[in-house]
C-alpha cells in the first residue's frame, strides 16, 4: 500500500475501468477519503442480470484531468456487478467535494432516476464513476475503450444519417477516446 500511495501522491493518472474500478474501490484507492479503507461497495446489479448496452452519461465533476472539457458521454457498459452503494453520509461527502465524476442519464440528458435501463444496474444516485479526492484516480464501470471510433457507437448508422442530412462532415472518434486524449493532454 506504501507503493501504490506513493505513486498516487505524484502528479499521476490513474483509471479502473469496469474490473479496474472494482479493484480501486475495493482497496479504497476511490474515494479514499482515508487511503486504503473502503467506503463504497460495488454490488451486483439490482435485476440480477450480466448487463451489455451502451449507455448515456453526464459528468458531474469538472475538477478531473480524465473528463475536462466533457459534458456528456455514450459509451458502452459490461458488467454484472456495477451497483455503487455506500451509506447516505458518505454519498453527501462525495457529493460536496465533487468526487461523483460520472452519473448515468436519459437519452435526452435528463437524470436516470435509478430507472432501467438508463442506470443499467440500479446505483445509487446513478452514480457511474467516481474519483479521489485529487480527481486523478478515476474509477468507472462504463467502458470508454469499447467506444472509440464513431464506426462502433450502437446508434452509427441513425447518427451518420443525421449528420449527412445536416451537412456535416462524420467524426471518425467516438466519445470514449474524449477521456483518453484528456489523458495525453495532462501530460503534454
Amino acid at each position: 500500500w506504501d507503493d501504490l500511495t506513493t505513486f498516487f501522491e505524484r502528479d499521476t493518472l490513474t483509471i479502473g475501468i469496469c474490473n479496474g474500478c472494482q479493484i480501486l474501490t475495493r482497496m479504497g484507492a476511490v474515494p479514499a477519503r482515508e487511503r486504503g479503507t473502503p467506503e463504497v461497495a460495488l454490488q451486483p446489479n439490482s435485476n440480477a442480470r450480466y448487463q451489455c448496452r451502451w449507455v448515456d452519461l453526464a459528468v458531474s465533476t469538472n475538477h478531473s484531468p480524465w473528463l475536462t472539457g466533457i459534458e456528456k458521454l455514450h459509451i458502452p457498459v459490461a458488467h454484472g456487478e456495477g451497483n455503487f452503494q455506500m451509506p447516505e453520509e458518505t454519498l453527501e461527502t462525495l457529493l460536496q467535494n465533487g468526487q461523483v465524476a460520472l452519473r448515468y442519464t436519459q437519452p435526452n440528458g435528463q437524470p436516470a432516476k435509478g430507472t432501467f435501463p438508463y442506470n443499467p444496474n440500479g446505483a445509487m444516485a446513478d452514480i457511474a464513476a467516481l474519483t479521489d479526492v485529487t480527481g486523478r484516480v478515476l474509477a468507472m464501470m462504463p467502458h470508454p475503450e469499447r467506444g472509440m471510433l464513431f464506426t462502433q457507437r450502437n446508434d452509427w448508422p441513425q447518427q451518420a444519417e443525421k449528420l449527412k442530412r445536416a451537412g456535416k462532415d462524420l467524426p471518425e472518434k467516438a466519445d470514449g477516446a474524449l477521456i483518453f486524449e484528456n489523458a495525453a493532454r495532462y501530460f503534454s
